[in-house]
């Protein structure tokens, strides 16, 4: 906290300003990102801010869920968009696996 307080154009002055941190013990790493999408990578050793940048992937899956519309279209628009997508992927899935199966109770009726 000391390391994000440090560097002033995060503008941390507290925990409340941190979202998440994912902790890399392996390679000596905390990635922390805050709540106004900037994330900033501290070695563990040495408590030294390594890269500072802003986040854009968090906007682009909320373009992808739908959240960035509200809660609304996500729930009545892309949802249902989901359960059709799956519903035609079993469909695909069927099609694809029934001539297979066709095929084997006819050999199994003629060995039989």
């Amino acid at each position: 906290l000391d390391s994000l307080r440090a560097h002033d154009t995060l503008g941390v002055d507290g925990w409340h300003h941190v979202n998440r941190m994912d902790v890399r013990p392996d390679r000596g790493v905390v990635k922390v990102t805050l709540k106004s999408n900037w994330e900033a990578q501290i070695d563990l050793g040495t408590g030294k801010i390594l890269q500072v940048a802003y986040r854009r992937s968090d906007w682009i899956e909320s373009i992808h869920d739908g959240s960035i519309f509200g809660d609304g279209v996500k729930l009545g628009v892309f949802f249902p968009a989901a359960v059709g997508l799956t519903l035609l992927w079993l469909g695909g899935v069927w099609m694809f696996a029934y001539p297979f199966i066709g095929r084997r109770r006819v050999r199994h009726s003629k060995a039989a």
